[in-house]
């Protein structure tokens, strides 16, 4: 089955994703900020990351540092609020990351859930 690791400090979006994704048959685990997730990480890489930018203790952008030193194949998807003022340069994101800004639609999430699974199944991982 496949493991998915939200890391979310908001307890409605969190649960939100929870929901979503467990519906949709993934095994789902969640961490609310970036410590525990990290802690997730090292027991067991998950197959997909998800991770808000803005969390309590070690932020989403340390998670995503310390995650592609750990397994550069990863696929990551940010979901977060904080780039509303001033957007975020997607083409800049490293390989296997995507991008979707809060308030994420349920559409959205899904395809790009879908589309880096299916970058995953094809990129083999160094972990």
């Amino acid at each position: 089955m496949t493991r998915i690791l939200i890391v979310e400090d908001d307890p409605g979006v969190r649960a939100f994703l929870d929901d979503v994704l467990s519906d949709e048959g993934y095994c789902v685990e969640t961490a609310a900020d970036g410590r525990v997730a990290m802690e997730m990480v090292d027991r067991a890489l998950p197959d997909l990351l998800i991770t808000d930018l803005l969390l309590p203790g070690l932020t989403g952008w340390s998670v995503l540092a310390r995650v592609r030193r750990q397994a550069p194949n990863l696929p990551i998807l940010i979901i977060s609020g904080a780039m509303t003022d001033a957007p975020l340069d997607t083409a800049s994101l490293p390989m296997h990351t995507a991008f979707l800004s809060k308030p994420v639609l349920l559409g959205q999430l899904l395809t790009a859930v879908e589309q880096l699974l299916a970058v995953n199944v094809s990129t083999p991982d160094t972990r």
